[in-house]
């Protein structure tokens, strides 16, 4: 397949962890893969270094989408870049924690910078980008707290809350151009200083005994990509996870 075959996709925060994942499975699908990063450019470029290894393509996009005009700057290199920019994935977020007793201006906002207000305007640019024969797809990487809403992590929870919400009126703002859904995945990677031995409980936390892997977050992705008729809708992902109502974050339970 050639660089004139392939349509172009990027993903926000690919540089690593799910990110990465997510780029090399699109990669290996057949697409040119935009890698935003910020600080992992090294590792962006060891991503990319991987997908040219087994014959798929893309570029590394290095930005901070904490800062006032990111999203532009963004869209504006992948739209420039060698393949048409079609589909998005907002994979980036920031995860830190903080409660009722310790949030602040500040860490709502970094948090709402970059889990709520780029991938908006992000979709924003994105959706303007378009040429008039092409139509696309967004994707929302949000978090099955949203379901079962619990007082940890407090500014990232609330946050994934409003992308939630983004998500619906986005879905019907951008129609009938641009598809727009999301992902709610459970405890998927280890963070943090969760260690090992709890990471794996809350794997287990679910009524079938498991929750989500990065594998089935790519199988939901590559289902969206190819549904057309999917939008405004949230795959959740968690074994069920979230009709226990769980009081506290996984992490936090023994």
């Amino acid at each position: 397949m050639t660089k004139q075959d392939k349509l172009g996709i990027l993903i926000t925060g690919g540089g690593r962890r799910i990110g990465a994942a997510i780029a090399k499975a699109l990669a290996a699908d057949g697409w040119f893969v935009y890698i935003h990063c910020h600080k992992s450019s090294d590792e962006a470029a060891l991503v990319l270094n991987d997908i040219r290894k087994n014959y798929g393509d893309g570029m590394v996009i290095v930005e901070d989408l904490s800062l006032v005009g990111a999203a532009e700057k963004v869209i504006k290199q992948a739209v420039q870049g060698p393949v048409p920019l079609v589909a998005m994935v907002n994979n980036a977020s920031l995860f830190e924690y903080d409660s009722i007793k310790t949030v602040t201006e500040e860490s709502l906002d970094e948090h709402f910078s970059i889990n709520v207000r780029s991938p908006i305007l992000l979709s924003k640019v994105f959706s303007c980008s378009l040429s008039n024969d092409r139509e696309g797809c967004i994707i929302n990487i949000l978090d099955n707290k949203i379901h079962a809403i619990n007082p940890d992590y407090l500014s990232y929870t609330i946050s994934k809350i409003a992308l939630q919400g983004a998500t619906s009126a986005l879905a019907m703002a951008l129609a009938p151009k641009v598809r727009v859904n999301g992902i709610a995945p459970g405890i998927t990677l280890e963070s943090g200083n969760q260690g090992e031995e709890n990471f794996k409980k809350g794997q287990e936390m679910s009524p079938i005994g498991q929750v989500s892997t990065v594998s089935d977050i790519i199988r939901a992705i590559l289902f969206i990509l190819e549904s057309d008729a999917i939008n405004g809708h949230i795959i959740t992902i968690d074994g069920g996870q979230h009709l226990q109502k769980l009081e506290r974050d996984v992490a936090f339970i023994n």
